[in-house]
């Protein structure tokens, strides 16, 4: 389906729905309107008044308002979806490329704020649209066929209308705090969720956990409104209600359509006041949209169609030097640095000493200080250096970051693979399985992740490499390949990576060295952060 196509048929679904709304709505009041009548005219009827005509049409009239009830909620749910799945899926392209970002922001984003932002149809427009025109054709309807209640229900439309407004404004004003509370109540227990494990060091912790009192105050202080413009309502409705009966009742005499407008008034908190409590829907949506573009504003580089194209596949890195680089929060080394492409490189170190930060920075999934200059593939010797300065620090296409451990898609084997190379063939994928010594994972459709197959750290650690071999990235950088194996595996890992360091340059952590990667090119951490040390105290010493 083309982009166009794609985008008619989500409109197709809004517009659907919110058709089946409005017919769902008017539905309701013509039940009204002929059951008022039904009930009038029964009790003055002669004895051959046809009781089944009219009983058979209100039937009709509440089959047909359940029906597109139902198929509303179709539609807009089916709207909805796709637009989160459009919505999730900006988010992840926004993602991508870029630098560590907020925490807290991200998971907002992806966790909860796309809900609302695509329920917004569903959970807002769609009632009140409905709503709205079902009174816009109601005063239009009484001013042709009961003139003398037209005033008087217009006077109420406008009372409602103001009191409608009113409560929006309002409550925007308010639902800035509310959200921040929301906010910082989240993230706060998904931290103290985290540190479950620690809990009993302190006898007291359980007490200290994220308090709900600012939160629910503010969520109380909202519902009270709420019910307090629903209470001016129906108040407004009755003072129109016994103005109706005392003032024009006499004139409309005989006007069997009388009827509907005071059957209409007291109806609203059926069909009207409901309308007041999805105001808090379309705070949420606001909220959530904010949230959304804070967060995509904080992911964005000023720079990111030029790091694309420096980082793209059509171009690739020949080599990789870094100037005075400090990985984030390693404020005690600096590193001076070559690498290029069909050489093994080797960053080593004790637990601690930073090799896996160095590894994120250099890939550009943590912040740095420094530069990275590349020299691309094809470039002139006059313009062989292109340099990255520190508010480009996006991740670069021509480099892969193979994690310590491995993530594992809650998706198929196939899909775990093809997510280093989307163009790669099954034939390629069964080698580079059996190549890492994973060949028994013969099903490409067997199911990964936490409710499929449970792979031990040795097999996420191979998985990894599989995807080493399969990827186009001109430089892997390869996080303690060698840890959590036995002897034999330790060999085929080793042996995959000096395959890999032939056509690629390959960066790995590690603080194991086997015996065929004796002679690959060295840098020590904890070396280096003592001559930065050392440099340190001569240059305080002067």
């Amino acid at each position: 389906m083309s982009v166009n196509a794609y985008h008619g048929a989500r409109k197709t679904s809004l517009l659907l729905s919110l058709l089946l709304a409005f017919t769902h709505l008017i539905s309701g009041l013509l039940i009204l309107l002929f059951a008022s009548w039904f009930i009038a005219a029964s009790s003055i009827a002669a004895p051959g008044f046809n009781y089944m005509l009219p009983a058979v049409t209100i039937r009709a009239l509440a089959l047909l308002r359940i029906s597109s009830g139902y198929f509303s909620m179709l539609a807009g749910h089916h709207y909805l979806l796709q637009r989160l799945a459009l919505l999730r899926l900006f988010i992840f392209n926004a993602l991508e490329n870029k630098v560590e970002t907020s925490r807290e922001n991200a998971l907002d984003a992806m966790q909860y704020k796309t809900e609302e932002v695509a329920s917004i149809w569903m959970a807002f427009v769609a009632q009140n649209a409905g709503l709205l025109l079902a009174l816009t054709l109601l005063n239009i309807s009484c001013l042709f066929l009961i003139p003398e209640t037209a005033t008087t229900l217009f006077a109420f439309t406008l009372v409602f209308i103001f009191i409608y407004l009113g409560l929006l404004v309002y409550m925007l004003k308010k639902s800035l705090r509310i959200a921040q509370a929301k906010r910082r109540y989240q993230y706060a227990l998904t931290k103290h969720i985290e540190c479950a494990s620690l809990w009993h060091l302190q006898n007291n912790a359980l007490f200290r956990e994220p308090s709900l009192q600012e939160l629910r105050q503010g969520i109380a202080h909202q519902q009270s409104l709420i019910r307090a413009a629903s209470l001016l309502t129906f108040t407004a409705a009755m003072l129109a209600l016994m103005y109706l009966l005392v003032v024009t009742s006499s004139i409309s005499a005989g006007n069997a359509l009388f009827i509907v407008v005071p059957m209409s008034l007291l109806a609203v908190n059926d069909w009207l006041t409901p309308t007041l409590a999805t105001q808090t829907e379309l705070i949420k949506y606001l909220d959530a949209k904010h949230t959304i573009k804070k967060s995509l504003n904080d992911t964005y580089s000023v720079r990111k169609d030029a790091i694309r194209k420096a980082g793209s596949n059509t171009q690739g890195i020949e080599s990789i030097t870094l100037q005075g680089f400090q990985p984030d929060k390693l404020s005690s080394l600096r590193i001076n640095a070559f690498f290029q492409t069909k050489t093994l490189h080797l960053f080593l170190g004790s637990s601690g000493s930073g090799k896996s930060r160095c590894l994120q920075s250099i890939a550009g999934l943590l912040n740095f200080d420094g530069q990275r200059i590349f020299k691309m593939k094809g470039q002139l010797e006059a313009q062989s250096s292109s340099v990255v300065n520190p508010q480009d620090k996006s991740h670069l296409c021509s480099i892969l970051y193979i994690e310590q451990n491995p993530i594992v898609l809650s998706d198929t084997v196939r899909e775990n693979l093809k997510i280093a190379n989307s163009q790669a063939s099954d034939k390629s994928l069964f080698e580079a399985l059996e190549q890492v010594g994973l060949s028994y994972i013969a099903n490409l459709d067997e199911w990964l992740g936490t409710r499929g197959r449970r792979l031990s750290g040795g097999e996420r650690k191979r998985l990894g490499l599989a995807r080493a071999l399969l990827s186009n990235a001109d430089f892997i950088l390869i996080d303690e390949p060698f840890e959590a194996l036995d002897e034999e595996n330790i060999q085929i890992a080793s042996t995959l990576i000096l395959t890999l360091s032939e056509n690629k340059g390959v960066i790995v952590a590690t603080h194991i060295v086997p015996e065929n990667l004796i002679q690959a090119r060295r840098i020590d951490l904890e070396e280096a952060s003592h001559h930065l040390s050392k440099n340190s105290e001569q240059y305080s010493s002067k």
